[in-house]
């Protein structure tokens, strides 16, 4: 993943993504349920985003989904990480192959996909990021068992499960999760 892609940093800059220590560490331990209590600024939503497109890229045939606390800010994480990745891939890799691409949804021509919304349900997911899961079950409860009781179930055995947060409170499924 490195060097292959470019993201905004947080001074608006345009540059290659390079794992940190802290992402190079999670990369190298990720397994097939993955429980992320993050800190703010270490860019652990960005590499997790970075991961599911590179799966998706360069895996055939992989069904993967983005979760996260709203639609607005799902749509976010698709237009600023992984649209400005896309759009500044290297012009050696030629045709990466993308099929369509919408607001909520990017196909490819390996027959994989990726998607975002708050909440996936039905169908089958081998990869999946819930997203700010933390603020998810503070905000909103029911939305928080329907991503435990639906996205989570979408999620094939041996798929793999990204939840990341940073912690909201000391209640709730993340908070449960957590302790």
């Amino acid at each position: 993943m490195n060097n292959l892609y470019h993201i905004v940093d947080r001074d608006g800059n345009d540059i290659k993504f390079i794992m940190n220590p802290v992402q190079e560490d999670v990369f190298k331990n990720l397994h097939s349920r993955n429980l992320i209590l993050k800190a703010r600024q270490l860019g652990m939503s960005t590499f997790a985003v970075l991961y599911l497109l590179d799966e998706t890229l360069f895996n055939n045939n992989l069904s993967a989904g983005i979760v996260s606390y709203s639609l607005q800010h799902a749509q976010h994480i698709f237009k600023r990480i992984i649209g400005h990745a896309l759009d500044h891939m290297p012009k050696e890799l030629g045709d990466i192959g993308i099929v369509q691409r919408s607001a909520h949804e990017i196909t490819f021509s390996n027959g994989s996909f990726l998607r975002v919304d708050t909440t996936l349900r039905g169908g089958t997911c081998q990869l999946v990021l819930v997203s700010e899961f933390g603020k998810t079950c503070a905000r909103s409860p029911q939305k928080a068992e329907e991503i435990i009781t639906g996205t989570l179930q979408t999620v094939a055995q041996d798929g793999r499960i990204i939840i990341e947060s940073t912690g909201e409170g000391s209640s709730g499924f993340f908070a449960d999760m957590i302790s």
